[in-house]
């Protein structure tokens, strides 16, 4: 699997470098790319559905998300937590309860980006330990 998406990374890396000089025939060129790419048995596009329960708790026995940047102090406070960063750690399960089957870990972190209403950035890694689709990550 990680060999197919390096070679599909080159792939798409090489087909997006602009050529010097393009002529009409470059046009041409570019779809007889277009139509070799997608022949390639690893270029059709898949989908997958996840269906799970994000379990983010900021408090509490069993918190799973930290504050490591608190919001800096300021003349005003701010009701938004601007600029505060919460790294977490987070189970995913079946089903809506803390306690049913667990799928996986949803790890990561996120800031609150805005001074004047709730808005956060989210970088996050998910990855499954059990169910169907044990063993991936996205």
């Amino acid at each position: 699997m990680e060999k197919a998406v390096l070679k599909l990374f080159f792939v798409a890396v090489f087909m997006s470098i602009p050529l010097l000089g393009h002529s009409s025939s470059s046009i041409e060129e570019n779809r007889e790319q277009d139509q070799w790419f997608q022949k390639l048995d690893y270029s059709k596009p898949k989908l997958t559905r996840f269906h799970f329960y994000f379990h983010d708790t900021v408090s509490g026995p069993g918190q799973t998300s930290l504050p490591v940047v608190p919001s800096p102090k300021t003349i005003k406070p701010s009701l938004t937590l601007f600029g505060q960063v919460n790294i977490f750690d987070n189970p995913l399960t079946k089903e809506p309860e803390i306690t049913s089957e667990r799928l996986g870990v949803a790890q990561g972190l996120y800031s609150f980006a805005s001074q004047e209403e709730y808005s956060v950035l989210l970088a996050m890694t998910i990855v499954f330990t059990s169910g169907t689709n044990n063993g991936s990550s996205c």
